[in-house]
């Protein structure tokens, strides 16, 4: 007999008949589903040879929306045959459940779930079709991980119906458009378009809820633009490929026209999209506090000058003249200096750090032969975890140091130009700089600094970049240390007074080119001393330190292209 409970669910002990004997696994719990968020989620880390299930029942004429909060780690291969999530959507839950959990999912119409999932990427929020969900986690006898977590509520948003290629619309408020396959892509030589007008006359902004399609080369082949007006004449706010979809992108008048267009090859799943009446102004709060609140908008002029414009007060959060003095409560969170510069499908390509308004400093060797490319990459700004973020900025140039060398990285160093300078707030705020004249009095031997990076957790893992910010401990130690040019195994990497030498807490790897090395100076503000430029084999470890640039050796070249 199955239990019927309304709460959070990892199949205790004590709910008799209920669950299989299986790591905490059940077998059929049925689950009411409440206005408020619930969760459910495997064992961590979960066992072999689960077939767990979990059935959501909303009422009648309801439907269901799904994300995942936090935990996602689940034993990868390329078809997600091995241990796997699925999820049944309404249509197929009357098929499933006659059969036992886990049964192959081959006579069921592919339009009818969603996933398999496996790997380390969270799947994009959904919302039922129906008012029932059948939840199925599967494993096979060798190798787990840490497992995942499923948040599941009623809906109090339109239940997806469908996908939608063309269509035009008078925006009352809110409108989302589908055009996504849950197990499947989108056809080839695509070529939707989407008009949307504004009923108030207010401006329009789209952010994407769901966002999978080819992404590769600057979205030369598959993308979404958003244009800033009623036609594909109009200027182009953006182009969007991969899993970096449209947030927040708002038109200036009262109308915007979306395309979007494939080739015969890899189209992907496709994109959900929310168009929403919005509001006039430079800047958009961001901290609305519920989806019906409408968008508020602030000038430059109302940045800080004592008065709230935001609901809880985004345009007064940040008011320091003076950089690198982060509230400590949000330094704990993460550092607001830090950047995670990304391809344009999501993935990690470096890191980098804010040093004003419109420029990020990186390291060049990331960018060698590829600085031609701006709009191959994207800047993420204000996120302790890789899936959010206050900002994503679109660059607009990339300047390489000119005395930058491939061979031995020496002048190891680049700007990165934003297309739209972001405002400075609590979650997104500069580093300070060393003095001019290349003296950095903080970053001496025997200091404890923190650098922090996106990069890969293990070295032969593809899938286990961080999904959290890493913060580690970094030392500085003599540049002996980090000189690699002696021996059989010589470097030719130049490690000179130009450079900083640091034993570090825990791991660099692919994805940390470029980790901000950052240190509290005397004032108590966090101060940009180094960019990383090589950490050889994964490990940055007492053993194999890591080697920065050392930024106050560039402050006059730094100066004279960033200010």
């Amino acid at each position: 007999m199955a239990a019927r409970f309304g709460i959070s669910v990892m199949c205790l002990a004590l709910i008799a008949g209920a669950c299989s004997a299986q790591n905490g696994c059940p077998s059929n719990a049925v689950l009411d589903v409440l206005n408020t968020t619930q969760q459910l989620g495997s064992a961590q880390p979960y066992g072999n040879n689960l077939k767990c299930r979990w059935s959501l029942n909303a009422p009648a004429g309801q439907t269901i929306a799904v994300n995942f909060p936090e935990r996602f780690d689940i034993e990868y291969n390329s078809r997600c045959s091995f241990d796997y999530l699925i999820i049944y959507d309404s249509a197929a839950v009357s098929t499933v459940s006659g059969r036992a959990p886990c049964t192959s999912q081959s006579a069921v119409p592919s339009t009818t779930f969603y996933g398999p999932y496996c790997g380390f990427t969270a799947p994009e929020a959904f919302t039922s079709s129906g008012n029932q969900l059948i939840v199925e986690f599967c494993t096979d006898s060798s190798g787990t991980a840490t497992g995942f977590d499923l948040a599941y509520a009623i809906s109090t948003g339109p239940a997806p119906s469908g996908t939608t290629c063309n269509e035009e619309v008078v925006v009352d408020k809110r409108h989302q458009v589908i055009n996504y396959k849950s197990n499947g892509q989108l056809p080839s030589f695509s070529n939707c378009a989407y008009k949307y007008t504004s009923k108030s006359g207010r401006p329009l902004k789209v952010s994407a809820t769901r966002f999978a399609i080819e992404g590769i080369l600057g979205c030369r082949y598959d993308y979404v633009n958003v244009h800033d007006g009623a036609s594909a004449a109009a200027p182009v706010l953006g182009r969007f490929c991969g899993t970096n979809g449209p947030q927040n992108v708002r038109s200036t008048g009262n109308s915007m026209y979306i395309t979007y267009t494939s080739d015969e090859y890899t189209n992907g799943k496709g994109y959900s999209l929310v168009i929403e009446e919005s509001c006039r102004g430079t800047h958009l709060c961001t901290d609305k506090a519920s989806d019906d609140q409408e968008d508020v908008c602030y000038e430059d002029r109302q940045l800080c000058d004592g008065t709230a414009q935001c609901p809880t007060g985004q345009d007064e959060s940040y008011c320091r003249e003076a950089c690198g003095a982060y509230p400590a409560e949000q330094a704990r969170k993460h550092l607001p200096g830090g950047v995670a510069i990304t391809n344009i499908d999501g993935q990690i390509h470096c890191g980098g750090a804010l040093i004003n308004n419109q420029y990020v400093l990186t390291a060049a060797h990331p960018f060698h032969r590829m600085d031609n490319k701006p709009s191959w990459f994207l800047a993420k700004m204000g996120a302790a975890k890789h899936s959010e973020s206050v900002n994503v900025a679109q660059i607009e140039q990339i300047k390489m140091h000119p005395g930058f060398d491939p061979k031995t990285l020496a002048n190891n160093l680049a700007l990165l130009k934003l297309k739209t300078p972001v405002p400075i707030q609590e979650a997104i705020a500069p580093f300070c700089l060393p003095p001019a004249g290349g003296n950095d009095n903080v970053a001496v031997e025997g200091k404890s600094c923190t650098t922090l990076g996106w990069g890969r957790t293990a070295a032969q893992n593809i899938n286990s970049y961080s999904q959290t910010v890493k913060n580690l401990t970094a030392t500085v130690v003599a540049n002996s240390r980090c000189s690699w040019n002696t021996g059989s195994n010589a470097s030719p990497v130049i490690v000179d007074q130009r450079s900083i030498c640091a034993s570090l807490s825990g791991t660099l790897c692919y994805g940390d080119n470029a980790a901000p090395l950052v240190c509290k100076n005397n004032n108590g503000q966090w101060q940009l001393s180094g960019i990383n430029s090589v950490a050889f084999s994964c490990t940055g470890s007492s053993s194999t330190p890591a080697a920065y640039v050392r930024v106050a050796s560039y402050s006059e070249w730094i100066a004279q292209n960033a200010f």
